[in-house]
């Protein structure tokens, strides 16, 4: 027969294990969409570190401003 007693260590047990795997995947999660973030919108000088989504823009952007008007 199990006690009571053992029987809310056992939760109490679970309930840090649950907290902390809660933490750490929160903490991986935050991770990721931080490295998403900087890699698709990372803004920077240096064209060569910048973000994918703004590279593309400043393409888009300077096929624009090249374009002249018709004549």
């Amino acid at each position: 027969m199990i006690s009571k007693n053992s029987k809310e260590k056992s939760l109490n047990n679970d309930r840090g294990q649950v907290l902390i795997e809660y933490i750490l995947l929160l903490l991986i999660g935050i991770t990721i969409a931080h490295l998403l973030a900087s890699k698709l919108t990372g803004f920077s000088d240096d064209p060569e570190e910048q973000g994918v989504i703004i590279k593309r823009w400043m393409n888009i952007w300077s096929a624009i401003g090249k374009d002249t008007p018709d004549n």
